[in-house]
């Protein structure tokens, strides 16, 4: 059910389409102005394709990510610019259509004290005192649950609170919300992301086309006021709105406005994944995906082989997992897509598919774990030996590789920006990357909305996500995220869901690291490649 914008947003709305200032809010604050609310849930029916003493330490626990087309006006949203032939844009629905199981939720917890809402960054402990043991964080504006009050010490007015993942939240500067807490990151129903993203056009050295000028307001840009300031280069912007009138224009989180002439927008792919218990493949094959354009397909193999038929970028198909080799190439058998229903051939290298890789006998039975098969750039949620859903992934180049091993999903992110750090040579920053989850140092899953080469390696050590797959993983693994909250911690009663990545038979060694140790918190995850990414040749759109 849609849920009207605030006031000051709704204002600024009704301003923007009579050609003045619109949207509002900070950086932090942007989320809570969008509409309608869906966060990481299973987005389709379709059983294929589908993160004074307590403030001085908000800053310091910000690891990783952190916050910091119609004529009318566009909500924010990836739409459905980026979407494949193989994959038809859909609604993302509430949690309740999930098929998987995911950890439990915040509802189940009795509302004793009741919902708060603070100005200020709340950054929650495992125990009611300052410099505890971190459990998360609720950035300003954000209403959250508390559950009873606690005996604690430093925090006077309203005291301590207990509150979810059995943490404990000062209530200084907080008061109570007529708002309950809603499920971060917001996106509106239908879309697949909580902003518009864009970015200044530039050559491959990230050298501008021309000036991006930001102006204070929409009716300054009309006007032809003079800018605040100029968008800079190597740089992703997320912005709450965009409308085509006045030749195009962009307005972000604070209701500054840039035109759209020299703007790139970003079209993220809405490839999903595969769900095998509504989508069963059949005895003897594996699921597989074109990852080329397209993956075309042959009677037969060798040098007498003649084109048939193509299969579209990341459609799904069935193959059969057994190579065959012939003239120096690797090809699969596709039963059932030759002429008159006889089989085809494709390719190796144009297609990605399912290798179980070795058994892991350790493997958690009764929890989901998650599987990376790096050789062919795929995702498993697992149960078990059982496969429960598939979907393709970008990991690190052989530059900037993925580490392999046994890890735990340590502390997961709503929401979280990626910026390089002083010392290193390329400058890079990005905006407000949705469903991010930590598993060793600086490396995370995260969404991706400046490509979409899912299947290729491409990133600079994150695993990288389609929108839509990225959303329905944060959904499963946990810890969960309670309603409200921007980051939140494994512990000892949520511990992180246990996460494998390998690369053929390269030693896996157990990189998962004791619980409470937090000392990387202040990393960020790896950057996002460039557009000129080490990425396989042709291999992206």
């Amino acid at each position: 059910m849609k849920r009207a914008l605030p006031p000051r947003h709704a204002v600024a709305l009704a301003l923007l389409a009579a050609a003045s200032a619109c949207s509002s809010g900070a950086e932090s604050t942007a989320v809570a102005s969008r509409g309608v609310v869906s966060a990481a849930a299973d987005p389709s029916a379709s059983a294929a394709e589908g993160p004074e003493q307590g403030d001085a330490q908000a800053d310091a626990i910000r690891g990783g990510p952190s916050p910091a087309s119609g004529d009318g006006v566009q909500a924010a949203s990836g739409g459905a610019a980026g979407a494949s032939s193989g994959d038809a844009t859909r609604p993302m629905p509430g949690l309740e259509a999930a098929v998987l199981q995911a950890p439990p939720q915040a509802s189940a917890v009795p509302r004793l004290l009741g919902d708060f809402v603070s100005p200020r960054t709340t950054v929650i402990y495992a125990e009611p005192r300052w410099g505890a043991v971190l459990r998360g964080r609720v950035d300003p504006g954000h209403p959250f649950m508390a559950i009873e009050a606690a005996v604690g010490e430093g925090c006077d007015e309203l005291g301590w609170a207990r509150v979810q993942l059995d943490g404990y939240a000062c209530l200084r500067h907080a008061s109570t919300s007529t708002e309950p807490p809603e499920p971060l990151p917001r996106v509106r129903d239908g879309e697949i992301l909580p902003f518009v993203y864009a970015k200044p056009k530039a050559d491959r050295k990230g050298v501008l086309l021309a000036e991006v000028p930001r102006y204070r307001s929409v009716a300054h840009l009309r006007r032809k006021a003079t800018p605040v300031d100029n968008l800079v280069g190597n740089r992703q912007y997320a912005f709450v709105e965009f409308t085509k009138r006045w030749g195009g224009v962009y307005v972000d989180g604070e209701e500054r406005a840039i035109p759209a002439a020299n703007m790139e927008l970003q079209k993220p792919s809405e490839h999903f994944g595969r769900r095998l218990n509504m989508s069963p493949v059949a005895d003897g094959l594996t699921a597989a995906w074109s990852v080329s354009l397209p993956a075309v397909l042959v009677d037969q193999v060798g040098k007498r082989a003649k084109p048939i038929g193509s299969i579209p970028y990341h459609e799904p198909v069935d193959v059969d997992p057994t190579p065959i080799r012939a003239g120096g190439e690797t090809w699969h058998r596709v039963p059932g897509r030759g002429k008159d229903g006889a089989d085809a051939f494709v390719d190796a290298s144009q297609i990605r598919y399912w290798d179980p890789g070795p058994k892991w006998d350790e493997a958690p039975t009764r929890e989901l774990w998650i599987d990376v098969d790096i050789d062919q750039q795929m995702l498993a949620l697992r149960q078990g030996d059982e496969v429960l859903f598939l979907t393709l992934v970008s990991t690190g180049t052989g530059k900037h590789p993925t580490p392999r091993g046994l890890f735990r999903i340590r502390n997961k992110l709503a929401l979280g920006k990626m910026e390089n750090r002083p010392d290193e040579p390329e400058s890079y920053y990005v905006e407000e990357v949705p469903w991010v989850q930590y598993f060793y140092k600086r490396f995370a899953f995260h969404t991706t909305y400046w490509h979409r080469s899912l299947g290729r390696r491409r990133s600079h050590g994150c695993i990288n996500l389609a929108p839509r797959a990225a959303a329905y993983i944060f959904a499963q693994t946990s810890p969960m995220l309670p309603d409200g909250w921007t980051s939140a911690w494994e512990y000892e009663d949520a511990v992180g869901t246990v996460v494998r990545i390998r690369n053929g038979d390269d030693p896996m060694p157990d990189k998962r690291r004791p619980l409470g140790d937090q000392e990387d918190e202040g990393d960020e995850p790896e950057p996002p490649e460039a557009d000129a990414a080490d990425d396989e040749p042709g291999s992206g759109p």
